[in-house]
């Protein structure tokens, strides 16, 4: 649950900020691939997010626990980081 609500934050931050548009019927791939980042690390971290939720929507593997922490993790900095930029401009 509580990576889908990060999925969901980055993804209104993306739309906030312009950086997706039409993000409703969008795949959590083609989320990836429309949004646009700063830098490759941070579409790395947003793709890992995604792609852990797809997993976890979608597929029984669940994954190790302390990769979801480290995604969660990474996820939020990124968010984070997005807030900062956003209020910085």
């Amino acid at each position: 649950r509580r990576l889908a609500e990060l999925l969901r934050a980055i993804v209104s931050r993306l739309v906030q900020t312009g950086r997706l548009t039409a993000e409703r019927s969008l795949t959590h791939r083609e989320l990836v691939a429309r949004s646009v980042f700063d830098s490759d690390s941070q579409r790395a971290v947003f793709a890992a997010v995604a792609g852990r939720a797809e997993a976890m929507l979608y597929g029984a593997q669940a994954g190790l626990p302390e990769d979801l922490d480290r995604t969660l993790r990474e996820g939020g900095q990124l968010l984070a980081h997005m807030d900062e930029a956003s209020h910085a401009r």
